[in-house]
């Protein structure tokens, strides 16, 4: 998610996270969901350089920070996806109903950042 991000920008990263929710939700989790084969498998779908990301994979330092990143945003209560944080707090996590996101801007708009 990290390479899309860095090289192809939000959209990259966002059809990226689209394909392998896909494959998680909606066809059924494949077998080594999250192995290295079929994380190059959607590298390459999404138009990124296969290579590439293989030797970031491949990288102690890069996945490292990846872990480094995933780790702050434990700290900060991060337990599900999507969660979601407003002026800087977190609201809620996970499946939410449309009333729960009308409160949470409620809510939202009287804290101060």
């Amino acid at each position: 998610m990290e390479y899309a991000r860095e090289v192809g920008g939000g959209q990259k990263q966002d059809e990226l996270q689209e394909l392998m929710f896909k494959a998680y939700f909606t066809d059924g989790p494949p077998d080594g969901l999250l192995q290295t084969d079929f994380l190059l498998q959607c590298v390459e779908k999404v138009g990124l350089d296969k290579s590439k990301a293989q030797a970031l994979l491949n990288d102690p330092a890069k996945l490292q920070a990846v872990r480094d990143i995933a780790q702050e945003w434990r700290n900060k209560g991060v337990k599900s996806s999507p969660t979601f944080f407003m002026n800087g707090k977190q609201m809620f996590g996970g499946h939410v109903e449309v009333d729960a996101f009308i409160k949470g801007f409620e809510e939202a708009a009287n804290i101060k950042p």
